[in-house]
C-alpha cells in the first residue's frame, strides 16, 4: 500500500513539477527527469536492495524462508515508510527549487544616440 502512495505521489509531483518548472523558465525536462528518477529510486529499487540484505542475512544465519519473511514484516514496513517521507522530502525541495523565477540574464545596453548636429 505504501509503494503504489508513492508512486501516485511520483506520478502527481512530477506533473506538477513540470508545469511550474516550464511557468518559471527553468529547464522542465530535467527537473522533471529527476523527480521521477529519484521517487522512483526510492519507491522501488531502496526497498528491494534493502530486502535482499535482510534476506541475505536471514539465510546467512541458516533461517527458514517462513522465518525470513516473518521478520522482514517489521524492518519493511519502516522501510516503507522512511522512503516515503525521503520521497516528499524531495518533492519539497525540487518544488521549492522550481517554484522561484528564474533570473533573467542582464541584457546589454544599445549604443547611445548619435549627435546628428543639426543646424549647426
Amino acid at each position: 500500500m505504501l509503494t503504489i502512495l508513492g508512486l501516485v505521489l511520483v506520478v502527481v509531483a512530477t506533473i506538477l513539477i513540470y508545469r511550474t518548472a516550464k511557468q518559471n523558465g527553468h529547464n522542465a525536462i530535467l527537473w522533471t527527469t529527476i523527480s521521477a528518477l529519484v521517487g522512483l529510486a526510492l519507491q522501488i529499487i531502496v526497498p528491494i536492495v534493502a530486502g535482499i540484505i535482510i534476506a541475505t542475512v536471514g539465510v546467512s544465519a541458516g533461517k527458514s524462508l517462513a522465518q525470513i519473511q516473518e521478520e522482514m514484516l517489521g524492518p519493511g514496513l519502516i522501510i516503507g515508510i522512511i522512503c516515503l517521507i525521503l520521497n516528499f522530502v524531495v518533492v519539497v525541495l525540487i518544488m521549492k527549487k522550481v517554484a522561484l523565477v528564474a533570473e533573467e540574464k542582464p541584457g546589454t545596453l544599445p549604443p547611445p544616440p548619435t549627435d546628428f548636429n543639426i543646424g549647426s
